[in-house]
């Protein structure tokens, strides 16, 4: 078996121009804001300081605070652990909270546990769902920026081949 090291499939590609189909190491960063304009931003912003275990957080120019999350392929034959990251679950259970009482009711549950934030599902089982679809659409809504960009990209290096092949039938 090769080993290429602990590299993701963006590194190997850039360094060395290939890439792995099954790469343990490949990840994607996404990132999620809490909108000032949300009229639990304060609170949320709070518990979400308080009982987060990853500290990856910034303050984006447009005024709203960024999270960044880590996914990647799990393979796991087990019940627990697949999918996705905790921390992200978390993050969305408090991003989608709709009352100061569901805040407070995660945060008492994380002192009275381990000290993190949203480990458990919501109790009740449409807000859990809620929660889930809003990280879907949020997903699928990078993924086509992704896609357009790489579409953008495609037809810029298209263009810039025809008129630089243009240019060399002109020359001649």
């Amino acid at each position: 078996m090769i080993r290429y090291g602990k590299y993701s499939n963006a590194m190997l590609a850039l360094n060395f121009g290939f890439t792995l189909s099954r790469n343990i190491y490949d990840q994607a960063h996404i990132w999620i804001d809490i909108s000032e304009q949300d009229p639990l931003y304060k609170k949320k912003l709070d518990i979400w300081q308080k009982h987060r275990t990853p500290k990856s957080e910034h303050v984006c120019s447009s005024g709203c605070t960024r999270t960044t999350f880590a996914i990647k392929e799990v393979k796991y034959s087990g019940n627990k652990g697949v999918g996705i990251p905790q921390a992200l679950r978390a993050f969305v259970r408090v991003f989608c909270a709709t009352s100061i009482e569901e805040l407070e009711e995660m945060a008492v549950e994380a002192a009275e546990n381990d000290g993190r934030l949203a480990r458990r599902p919501l109790k009740h089982a449409e807000r859990e769902v809620h929660a889930h679809r809003k990280l879907l659409m949020h997903l699928d809504s990078m993924i086509q920026g992704h896609s357009t960009a790489i579409e953008v990209r495609t037809l810029t290096t298209a263009e810039n081949s025809v008129s630089l092949k243009s240019n060399t039938d002109e020359a001649k």
